[in-house]
């Protein structure tokens, strides 16, 4: 079955704005880090990335995160990613990324600083 954005929303659940991303996984026993093309969206309630293929939902409460920044990780022998890690208050983190597409990152850069004022924790701390 397809995950779909619309079929993950709560109820009361609306969704303030979205875009596409690609989401690092975690490594399997391989050691390989796939990225994973999808729909990342802020609602009144949490991050939600959506990937129809593979089948994948990943969900951050806005309440749980206690950091967002940009950061660069390897992605090959020579090269490095501009990505962005969200830590959770169980310290768990998810990483997503533009692959290097620049007009994307642009995007993802304006898309967290929108999600950094919705953030509780992190609110409290710029003041």
């Amino acid at each position: 079955m397809k995950a779909s954005l619309a079929d993950e929303l709560k109820p009361n659940e609306t969704v303030i704005r979205k875009t596409t991303v690609y989401y690092k996984m975690e490594a399997g026993l391989s050691g390989n880090f796939p990225y994973i093309r999808g729909e990342l969206a802020q609602t009144n309630e949490r991050l939600l990335f959506v990937s129809e293929q593979p089948p994948l939902t990943i969900e951050v409460p806005l309440n749980g995160i206690t950091r967002i920044a940009e950061n660069k990780e390897f992605f090959a022998i020579i090269k490095t990613l501009r990505t962005f890690v969200i830590w959770q208050e169980r310290l768990d983190r998810e990483v997503f990324t533009a692959r290097g597409e620049e007009a994307l990152h642009e995007r993802l850069i304006a898309f967290f600083e929108e999600v950094k004022k919705a953030c509780p924790a992190l609110e409290s701390k710029t003041k």
